[in-house]
């Protein structure tokens, strides 16, 4: 259910809110799918929220383990990004399932 609601929010560009690592997070997906061990996981530009470690004023991206998420959903807040977006797979994303376009 978690992993069709990010893969819907990456569609229409939708930010969400969701619980990880016992923390909330305000968070923009834009890459989802396997990561180099073969879990689930997003690639998210986090912009607001609690985080393990600081969070830099604007925001920074970070990858979820979608497993690890909770208590998903949408939110009403506007689409967050930066121009270092990069739609290669990565480590996070290794295996790309649907990505935001360029």
């Amino acid at each position: 259910m978690t992993y069709h609601l990010i893969r819907q929010a990456i569609t229409d560009r939708c930010c969400l809110t969701g619980s990880y690592d016992g923390r909330i997070r305000h968070f923009a997906p834009h890459a989802i799918g396997q990561g180099e061990d073969g879990q689930a996981n997003v690639l998210a530009f986090q912009y607001a929220g609690q985080s393990m470690t600081d969070l830099p004023p604007g925001g920074e991206w970070r990858c979820f383990r979608v497993d690890g998420l909770s208590g998903v959903r949408r939110n009403d807040d506007r689409w967050h990004s930066r121009r270092n977006y990069s739609r290669r797979p990565h480590s996070c994303v290794a295996r790309i399932d649907i990505a935001v376009p360029m």
